[in-house]
């Protein structure tokens, strides 16, 4: 009698536990199709963001510059501005095991289009319109041997916060395989290094600091307050 209230207390057991692991199983594939749907869903909301840039963009592209270099110069910085928000919410998709690899390459494909599009309007419009105005490409690799890479991007990031509209940063990651255009700017400009800041064509290889950064944008812009 013992023995038969033992076997059916184990039984009683073991369904329970298969039951407890089944449903388990049961709620973390639940779970983590949600995640996905989630991620795929916030991709999709930076992909509307970046064709509304790309949008605008053909819009300023179109107009005649020197009759609207006030209004455009304005455009180009609030659209510089977005661009950086939207790269930082690309760039935490790649710490989501649950996102989809692919959708993820196309959108991160369409924001360094992006980038490059309106840096070089950018410069179009610095030389029509005469505005005091810099531009940086930044270079940077997402590999673990880029050991200055942080530091480099405090330095643009303070810079930035001090300067404000008159310097305009834009930030390439190296380490993306999905766009031939990084590939053809680092022959053309022969980035090997990381950091790598690109100002007025002339390229600056390693970590440029604060007070070399400084320096040089010093002898570049006409209007020196904040800078020297």
């Amino acid at each position: 009698m013992v023995r038969s209230v033992s076997r059916k207390n184990m039984l009683t057991a073991g369904v329970l536990t298969l039951s407890i692991f089944i449903i388990g199983i049961l709620v973390g594939v639940t779970m983590s199709e949600k995640r996905v749907a989630y991620g795929n869903e916030q991709m999709l909301d930076q992909k509307m963001e970046l064709d509304s840039l790309q949008l605008q963009y053909a819009f300023i592209d179109q107009a005649k510059l020197e009759n609207h270099c006030a209004a455009l110069s304005t455009a180009i910085e609030e659209n510089v501005e977005k661009l950086g928000i939207v790269g930082d919410k690309i760039q935490a998709f790649s710490s989501d095991m649950n996102f989809d690899e692919e959708e993820y390459d196309r959108l991160k494909r369409e924001y360094v289009l992006s980038e490059m599009r309106f840096w070089l309007f950018a410069k179009k419009s610095q030389e029509i319109c005469k505005k005091d105005v810099v531009s940086i490409i930044y270079f940077y690799s997402n590999e673990a041997d880029c050991f200055d890479c942080g530091a480099q991007s405090k330095v643009l990031t303070y810079l930035k916060e001090r300067l404000q509209d008159r310097l305009l940063i834009f930030s390439i990651d190296t380490s993306f395989k999905g766009e031939p255009l990084i590939e053809m700017l680092k022959e053309a400009y022969g980035i090997k290094t990381y950091p790598s800041l690109l100002i007025n064509d002339e390229i600056h290889s390693g970590l440029v600091d604060e007070e070399d950064l400084r320096d040089i944008l010093c002898e570049i812009y006409e209007d020196k307050s904040g800078v020297c």
